[in-house]
């Protein structure tokens, strides 16, 4: 039960991360909003669950080229 509520919320997270609406949020605001008060576990819990880095997710989802490959699947 408690590893299930740890992928949501880190689901929660990486979707937020993803938010072009959310941007000017930091990652440690967005984290501690999930319940992650402490951006070292929150970086390390979203990196083996995800394989990146929070920042480097944020980065691939926000980035130019990533608005234009998610338009071209519409």
């Amino acid at each position: 039960m408690s590893g299930e509520i740890r992928r949501k919320r880190l689901q929660r997270c990486a979707f937020d991360l993803a938010d072009p609406c959310l941007r000017h949020h930091t990652i440690a605001a967005i984290a501690a909003r999930w319940g992650y008060p402490h951006p070292a576990e929150f970086s390390r819990a979203f990196r083996t669950a995800t394989g990146t880095s929070p920042r480097h997710y944020r980065e691939q989802h926000l980035s130019p080229r990533a608005d234009v490959r998610g338009a071209s699947r519409s």
